[in-house]
């Protein structure tokens, strides 16, 4: 043969491999990381002005931004006639409502305002629990599938375009769980005292944390997969915990006094804890007692785990009235093939927590009985749940599912097929579409 077919030769070999040494490239799953971040980030922006009004939780979060702001609160909406410059959201910190009135200062008082902190923090969500996974070790492909699926997660996309609490505490907690996976405690710790700010259910990143450290006493041998990210130092688990708790007491109570003197009439953060804590106390038995609430039926988080009790937030008529169902319907309501797949994934985790070292089946375990947990007993006291709060449980979760398809190494025609039904049930629950039978 001569040169020239040869040369012929090695250029087919290349480019025949060309796909493999693409896909093995170290920086490919963070450029596909920017992809699905971008992508997400568009879709939220997508209609942001639809509803034009404030819709489902926002009547609270976004008229108590407005009175912050000394800014006008029409006499139908919540708050109105409230103390210009005082937080009348007494039942929670100021924190994300001040972060909602910060959008509302840029963006104007209109839509845009109003959801320019979730949508803010739904694409940080996205790169958070990347960075999460990565900080327990989890290999960068496991880390972009978990961030892939909470972008394509109906409930996570739905709350990162609203101007509500739960988003910004959510991503709060990763981040602050993801120091401490990187042996930071301290800085762990003032991070989730500012998620505690921003509503008292930040806190829970400390049951994780606390779990966690209980969990890596069994671990006996080495990951399977410890590519990249940071390892916490073996030994002083019950001290590293400590110091986490103490930063997190001591960030929350401080940046608290803060808030309060400026934004409250509390006279100093623990008589306001304690009235939040005893605010569900004294709530309607029945949601449809409370103003604004007719449309929120109460759910325990069981049913969370089988999709049960969604709430509409939001739903416009159809067009002249010619079609049935709605042109604009957002639903709380998550990813029928992810939380289908939740007790599967956390119980396999808890297996492997159980047979050997594994740090994500670790995270795993502890991010969801650290959340998920104290919520069956918070929801049995106090009468009053809804199926939103399964947010801060659903970091475990996804983290569960891509660690899953990662460890038993599937064959690909599965991982498309799976990919194909989260995708379908992302599509199925977007809110700007018509819905038949509404």
């Amino acid at each position: 043969m001569d040169s020239g077919g040869v040369e012929l030769l090695t250029q087919a070999d290349t480019f025949a491999h060309a796909p493999r040494r693409l896909a093995s490239h170290p920086a490919l799953p963070l450029v596909l990381l920017g992809v699905v971040s971008l992508l997400s980030l568009g879709g939220r922006l997508l209609w942001i002005a639809t509803p034009s009004a404030p819709m489902f939780d926002e009547r609270y979060y976004v008229n108590a931004a407005r009175t912050i702001l000394r800014l006008p609160v029409p006499a139908t909406e919540h708050y109105a006639g409230a103390t210009p410059g005082i937080d009348p959201n007494r039942e929670h910190p100021p924190l994300a409502k001040l972060a909602i009135a910060a959008g509302i200062r840029i963006f104007g008082d209109g839509p845009l305002g109003w959801r320019a902190g979730g949508v803010a923090f739904g694409s940080a969500g996205i790169l958070a629990l990347y960075w999460l996974v990565r900080s327990a070790r989890g290999s960068p492909w496991t880390a972009l599938g978990a961030a892939t699926l909470m972008a394509t997660e109906s409930l996570f996309f739905v709350h990162g375009r609203l101007g509500t609490l739960d988003i910004f505490v959510v991503v709060l907690m990763m981040v602050g769980v993801g120091l401490y996976l990187r042996d930071r405690p301290a800085l762990a710790g003032a991070v989730i005292g500012v998620a505690a700010c921003t509503k008292l259910i930040g806190a829970l990143a400390l049951a994780v944390v606390v779990i966690h450290e209980l969990l890596r006493l069994r671990e006996t041998e080495d990951p399977p997969d410890v590519r990249g990210g940071s390892a916490l130092a073996p030994g002083r688990p019950l001290r590293r915990a400590a110091v986490c708790a103490a930063a997190a007491a001591v960030c929350y109570l401080g940046l608290l006094s803060v808030l309060d003197a400026r934004y409250t009439s509390f006279a100093d953060p623990v008589a306001h804890t304690r009235y939040m804590l005893g605010y569900s106390s004294h709530l309607p038995a029945h949601p449809r007692a409370r103003p604004g609430f007719a449309n929120a039926p109460t759910s325990k988080p069981l049913q969370w785990l089988v999709n049960e009790v969604p709430i509409r937030y939001y739903a416009s008529p159809a067009a002249g009235g010619r079609r049935p169902g709605a042109d604009v319907l957002f639903v709380g309501r998550m990813n029928p093939f992810v939380i289908f797949f939740a007790l599967p994934v956390v119980a396999l985790a808890g297996r492997d927590v159980l047979r050997r070292r594994d740090s994500v089946a670790t995270l795993v375990v502890a991010w969801t009985a650290g959340t998920f947990l104290p919520l069956l007993v918070i929801s049995a006291d106090r009468g009053l749940s809804y199926i939103f709060y399964m947010l801060i449980v659903l970091p475990g979760v996804l983290i569960g599912i891509a660690r899953f398809f990662r460890a038993c190494r599937l064959p690909h025609w599965v991982v498309l097929g799976y990919a194909g039904a989260v995708a379908y049930g992302f599509w199925t629950l977007y809110p700007f579409r018509v819905r038949a039978g509404g």
